[in-house]
């Protein structure tokens, strides 16, 4: 007799707010730029847009991070840019480690 295994979801959620001494504009093109991510940002070992579409506002972009030799992942999201709102979306769609992972960014002026 087999056992009926049960998936248990585990819903994790991280916000963080920081005000940085930069127009948001300039971190916006950084934030955005996902073919560079590797070479700043720590554990990224590749980044990559896949496809992007005429009006470069939605795109599929690739990273491959982990923790060298323990473990790596490689993913993909489906991002989309609004530049009016300053506002950057991504939602994975491809993924071994992952169900969902999903993150925004929303860029302000502070007051």
């Amino acid at each position: 007799m087999f056992a009926a295994l049960q998936r248990s979801v585990v819903r994790k959620s991280h916000i963080e707010q920081r005000i940085i001494n930069t127009h948001p504009l300039h971190l916006f093109r950084i934030v955005q730029d996902v073919d560079q991510y590797a070479s700043f940002l720590p554990h990224c070992r590749e980044s990559r847009v896949l496809q992007k579409s005429d009006d470069g506002r939605t795109f599929r972009g690739k990273l491959k991070v982990g923790y060298h030799p323990l473990f790596w992942e490689e993913y993909v999201s489906a991002v989309t840019v609004i530049p009016e709102t300053m506002t950057i979306t991504a939602k994975s769609v491809r993924s071994t480690l992952f169900d969902s992972l999903e993150s925004k960014w929303a860029l302000s002026h502070s007051s």
